[in-house]
């Protein structure tokens, strides 16, 4: 009988910019979730060098509405986030030309850059994604956190490219895909990805589970990591 081999658990870069990703909605019987749920992101982090914690996100999304018959009218939000603090800034229609903003008090979703080192293997699936089809990728789960509160997520590893993080989900309905990134190694980015626009009024959501439907682009991942926060 042949030895089985350790799968690949690779480890994320200290500075790391996505420059071809995918966010997606799914509701519980796999179809897309309505509203503005669907978009290409970049994506910048940067983890603490002494704790190697995530310590600053940045998430730039082109989203859309999938359901049959919406206008598919572009929706671009911005996302800035710590641990603790997340600013939201959009554009509500193809046709604005100011900003939107609001702000939470719930940060990014927490975890290491070794993060895969504890997780559990459960095999080799095919992951999702808009351009996966017939890809093959090793499977984890792991235990983030979100507001202090413990987050399932499965994360994806492609066979054929071992040393990256493919793809990730939580709440069995938020997919993000890292279909590319750039591995900045020690270097800071520059200039400053982190510094945010000048946009008044940007007033704090008390409830953004509640006020899900007046927000611009739908925040639909934030009403889910909230839900998941509780």
């Amino acid at each position: 009988l042949g030895v089985e081999q350790e799968p690949p658990r690779p480890v994320l870069p200290l500075y790391l910019f996505i420059d071809q990703g995918e966010v997606a909605c799914l509701n519980g019987s796999g179809l897309v979730c309505s509203g503005f749920t669907q978009g290409q992101i970049h994506g910048w982090l940067s983890f603490d060098k002494s704790t190697n914690q995530l310590a600053e996100y940045r998430e730039d999304s082109a989203l859309w509405d999938p359901t049959p018959g919406a206008k598919q009218q572009v929706v671009y939000n911005r996302e800035y986030s710590n641990l603790t603090h997340s600013t939201y800034y959009a554009l509500p229609t193809d046709t604005s030309s100011s900003l939107s903003c609001y702000q939470a008090t719930i940060g990014y979703l927490n975890y290491t850059r070794d993060f895969l080192k504890n997780a559990k293997y459960v095999g080799i699936r095919e992951p999702p994604g808009a351009v996966s089809k017939g890809r093959k990728a090793h499977t984890f789960e792991a235990s983030w956190y979100l507001n202090r509160q413990p987050l399932n997520v499965t994360v994806w590893v492609l066979v054929d490219v071992p040393d990256r993080i493919y793809g990730y989900t939580f709440l069995e309905s938020i997919l993000y895909m890292w279909y590319h990134y750039h591995d900045y190694g020690e270097h800071p980015f520059n200039p400053n990805p982190y510094t945010q626009p000048n946009v008044t009024p940007c007033p704090t959501i008390n409830n953004p589970t509640k006020q899900l439907g007046s927000l611009p682009g739908n925040f639909a991942h934030l009403a889910h990591k909230l839900q998941a926060s509780k």
